[in-house]
């Protein structure tokens, strides 16, 4: 039992490293980033969007592929050597838009909840690029870039490094969580949350992280599209489109449950191949990690940070 909590442990110990390198690696680069970001617009906002990206992956990729070098884990490791069927990636898809829907309303109802309570999360407006490269850089930054290395990360290289010592269903809870405390948000809890455990169960199953990623890629485009569509289009116009979307996309997860239900055969069957949880305690093995708490109390911090009392 203590080689086992040992080894739980140093596993905890290696992602909780990793994740604060991220922080020192924000805290070092992200003020002089952001000023430079700050600047830029005088000069275009294309210039502006290709900073945002070197930033992004600066501070977010540099540290986890550094850790991964050092444990020894390759790029094909951490994607998984499967080759997923096409129907794992319209299901992934189908699947993400529908969380991504009930995901959002949820979050408002933790909204509605804050704001009983006297605080509120602020809402970063969304700016549309005035040139067609600055779109280009945009989508790149936000559709593309992000599912490719938080796919890599949470669900390749974190999820790699927790199964290996706490077994499968652990690894995809505790990847999970890490992916919601990841955005820093209390609001976004149900949608990190379900898609945190969405990717990691098509992890598993197919030893691929490409059916989350392509289902990350349609939620994050589907989020430049509405809002790109709410600063050119007429308000009644806008409406009914997100109407639209609301219901397709809803329907289109209720879809995505159906084919994966059908594909598994029954909900027991989700993870055929799946180790069982190791014995010892994971929990306090990763809640006795001091770079894990670190790392925890971090994130509460940046949490708070984000609240905002109302008036």
């Amino acid at each position: 039992m203590r080689t086992q909590m040992k080894r739980i442990r140093g596993s905890a110990n290696l992602i909780g490293l990793t994740l604060l390198a991220e922080s020192a690696f924000s805290g070092v680069l992200c003020t002089p980033l952001l000023m430079l970001i700050g600047l830029l617009p005088l000069y275009g906002r294309t210039m502006a969007e290709l900073c945002d990206l070197a930033a992004y992956l600066l501070v977010f990729a540099v540290p986890f592929l550094l850790m991964a070098k050092v444990d020894g884990m390759s790029l094909r490791t951490m994607a998984g050597e499967g080759r997923p069927p096409r129907s794992a990636y319209l299901t992934a898809v189908f699947l993400a838009l529908g969380l991504s829907t009930a995901g959002g309303y949820l979050g408002g109802f933790l909204e509605l909840f804050l704001n009983s309570s006297g605080v509120s999360e602020p809402v970063t407006p969304y700016v549309l690029p005035d040139s067609i490269p600055a779109l280009l850089l945009h989508m790149i930054s936000i559709a593309v870039l992000p599912p490719l290395m938080e796919e890599l990360c949470y669900r390749g290289f974190y999820f790699k490094v927790a199964e290996r010592t706490a077994g499968t269903w652990p690894a995809i809870w505790i990847t999970a969580v890490l992916f919601w405390l990841g955005h820093s948000s209390i609001t976004i809890l149900p949608l990190a949350l379900g898609f945190g455990l969405m990717g990691g169960i098509f992890r598993k199953r197919y030893d691929s992280i490409l059916p989350s990623m392509v289902g990350h890629i349609a939620v994050n485009m589907t989020y430049i599209m509405m809002n790109a569509a709410e600063n050119v289009l007429p308000y009644s116009v806008y409406a009914l489109l997100a109407a639209a979307q609301v219901l397709v996309t809803l329907a289109l997860g209720v879809v995505g449950l159906i084919r994966l239900y059908t594909e598994c055969g029954s909900w027991r069957g989700l993870l055929p191949s799946a180790e069982p949880a190791a014995d010892a305690p994971i929990a306090r093995a990763y809640l006795t990690s001091i770079p894990m708490l670190v790392t925890l109390a971090f994130s509460v911090y940046y949490i708070i940070q984000n609240l905002e009392f109302i008036a």
